[in-house]
């Protein structure tokens, strides 16, 4: 009971966006389909509770919204972005004032997208084409309003869906160990002279997940995760870990290593994974847009995006960030000079495990490219929008 109190807090009264986009051109005939996606999106959101429940909660939130943080964002984003947009694309100050409060006001969305987005390239007609993060969860749910148990429980639970790929014929990643919530790792299942990385069997965006780099010529263990990164005793990593692992069952699996050809051209051993997002087109799977997700040294969570041209394989130059300096944009732009190794094959099985969800509009999967091949590390539900978009990515979805 405490900790449903403590989420709704979060949740409602310490939100500082809206639940989803409400637009005014929901009251306007003859939109384009996007919009009546989001309109749909918009309406599905309060039918996940009772009505009189999520009716107060609309109030409120969209009360707060429009009276205060539409306001203060927005004078925020202009403050922060604005200078280097006039700078960077002659873009006049006064008229991304306006458009900020357009976005915010007439769309009820954060005006930072408006900079993370580039809707100054767009009318605003156009704005409705995106989809924005506040309102993610609801847009899957629409897209794909029928998912089974069987589906929705493969893309939650990593090992099922492994097995599962696998019995399919498709490469994916073996768990070696499995540890249950109420069992301790111990040193017989830890430290087998192998590197392995174990992450929770329910979890996203490396939440909870660790690397454990085995040092053959030292025999030493380095524990690598989002805030531990340095060579410790056995006795040491099995401390931390019963610590700050999460309750629930974790997963001991090989610790992929990049292709040849990625680990010479980007100077990094930590895996690279290629994001590539898949829909259902007429009963068939059809890639609609990809990136390459390069970790940032010494920063275990964080990665750099480079979006993929998805009839070559070949990395698109990153375009200017107001929020970038202008070596950092230069540097990504000679690392994008490459060509994703296994392209066509790449696309084709991320297209293939789709195949397995036909019950699901869209998937996001992370495929690794190591020395042995190509490996299907899992599939996504919720996949995040903002990065492909950011990019230059407009989807054109339909429910």
């Amino acid at each position: 009971m405490v900790e449903r109190a403590r989420r709704g807090y979060v949740q409602i009264v310490k939100r500082q966006v809206p639940h989803a986009v409400l637009s005014w051109r929901y009251f306007v005939p003859g939109q384009h389909h996007m919009v009546q996606l989001h309109k749909r999106s918009f309406l599905a959101l309060w039918t996940t509770r009772p009505w009189v429940l999520w009716s107060a909660v609309a109030l409120y939130s969209y009360a707060v919204w429009y009276f205060f943080y539409a306001w203060r964002q927005s004078l925020g984003a202009w403050r922060r972005h604005s200078a280097n947009l006039l700078l960077h694309a002659g873009v006049p100050r006064a008229r991304q004032a306006r458009d900020l409060l357009v976005l915010a006001l007439l769309h009820s969305t954060p005006p930072v997208f408006y900079y993370r987005y580039r809707l100054y390239a767009y009318p605003e007609q156009q704005w409705l084409n995106f989809v924005y993060t506040h309102e993610l969860p609801h847009w899957h749910r629409i897209l794909s309003p029928d998912i089974g148990d069987r589906s929705q429980s493969l893309m939650t639970q990593k090992n099922d869906f492994s097995v599962e790929m696998a019995r399919r014929g498709l490469p994916s990643v073996p768990t070696h160990d499995r540890v249950e919530v109420a069992e301790a790792m111990s040193k017989d299942t830890l430290f087998r002279q192998r590197s392995v990385f174990l992450k929770p069997d329910v979890g996203s965006r490396k939440g909870g997940c660790y690397a454990l780099v085995y040092q053959p010529n030292t025999r030493a263990y380095h524990l690598q995760g989002a805030h531990h990164d340095r060579v410790i005793s056995q006795d040491q990593i099995l401390d931390y870990l019963g610590k700050n692992r999460l309750a629930q069952v974790y997963l001991l699996q090989p610790l992929l290593k990049n292709h040849s050809r990625l680990e010479a051209h980007f100077q990094i051993t930590a895996l690279i994974v290629v994001r590539i997002v898949t829909v259902m087109v007429s009963g068939a799977p059809k890639a609609i847009c990809a990136q390459l997700e390069v970790p940032i040294e010494g920063q275990f969570e964080y990665v750099n995006s480079f979006k993929i041209d998805l009839e070559t394989g070949r990395l698109c130059s990153v375009a200017d960030d107001l929020g970038m300096d202008h070596e950092a944009t230069q540097r990504l732009n000679v690392l994008s000079q490459f060509d994703v190794p296994f392209w066509s094959a790449v696309v084709s099985l991320a297209e293939k495990a789709h195949q397995s969800f036909g019950d699901i509009y869209s998937v996001g999967w992370d495929i690794a490219i190591t020395p042995d091949g190509l490996r299907l590390i899992e599939g996504n539900l919720n996949w995040a929008v903002a990065v492909h978009q950011g990019h230059g990515d407009v989807f054109n979805l339909q429910a």
